[in-house]
Order: structure tokens, then C-alpha cells, then sequence
């Protein structure tokens, strides 16, 4: 695939399945493993219920595209995103985090490598802190139960 067809997947993914929550787009670019960070063996299953968790408490969520660069079989992305917090967040640690209502505009790097015109492996840095404080200070802390 050419760095055009790779920054064209690329786009899609954030298009059509988070912009628009059209999550079968999945199926169609993306692995049926794709790895993000040091967390290995990620399915496209997990993706799916990654980002409908995402969507579900952002139902506004919007990716923009501030630069995209490619070589080779790799894509790096350079966006925001922006959100209003209107539904429950329950992200692995994070949650649940009731809605809060507040409106959210973050900054995020993220890293693609494609094969045969697919996503099969990402890096993301994003800034989480700053996420946290806009979304109203540090999540809620899951009561121990006995």
C-alpha cells in the first residue's frame, strides 16, 4: 500500500468510526489484533466495546485532524479531540465516572503501523492529567465490598 492508501485507512478510522460511531468500519481496517502501547494481544472486539464505552459518555466525541504524516508502512497522527462528558465513564481503572456535563478539548500523538491496508499496531501519548481536570478533578474510587 502506498503512504496515500495507508493516510487514507488512517483517516477512516478516525472519520467514520469515531466521528461518526460506525464501529463495523472496524472489520474493514483494522487486524483482528491490533496492539496499542505494551498491551499486546488487543482483539477487534475489544476495540468495538473500547470505543462504544467512549462514545456511550462522549456521545459528541470528534476527532480533528491537525496533521497527519506518513513513511513507509507507518502513519503519525497529531489531533484533539473534543468532548461533552454526558454519559457514565467506566475505563478499566477509570470509573464509573458519572457525567459531569463539562466539555473536553485534548491534545494526542498517535502512531500507526498498517499491513496489507490495515491497522496492526499503535502508539498513543495523550495527556490524561489534563483530561482528568477538565472532566472534573480525579474519577471516583470503586467502594470496597466485602
Amino acid at each position: 500500500m502506498s503512504t496515500e492508501e495507508n493516510k487514507a485507512v488512517v483517516r477512516r478510522y478516525f472519520e467514520e468510526c469515531w466521528n461518526q460511531g460506525n464501529l463495523a468500519v472496524l472489520d474493514e481496517i483494522m487486524g483482528p489484533e491490533c496492539p496499542i502501547n505494551d498491551e499486546k494481544h488487543i482483539t477487534r472486539e475489544r476495540w468495538r466495546d473500547a470505543l462504544s464505552a467512549w462514545l456511550t459518555a462522549f456521545p459528541d466525541f470528534r476527532y480533528h485532524m491537525d496533521h497527519l504524516v506518513a513513511e513507509g508502512d507507518m502513519v503519525a497522527a497529531h489531533t484533539h479531540f473534543t468532548v461533552t462528558h454526558r454519559g457514565i465513564l467506566h475505563l478499566g481503572t477509570w470509573g464509573p465516572w458519572p457525567p459531569t456535563g463539562n466539555s473536553i478539548d485534548i491534545k494526542e500523538f498517535i502512531f500507526f503501523r498498517l499491513a496489507d491496508g490495515k491497522i496492526v499496531e499503535m502508539w498513543d501519548s495523550w495527556d490524561d492529567k489534563t483530561f482528568a481536570h477538565q472532566l472534573g478533578g480525579q474519577p471516583p474510587v470503586p467502594a470496597a465490598t466485602a
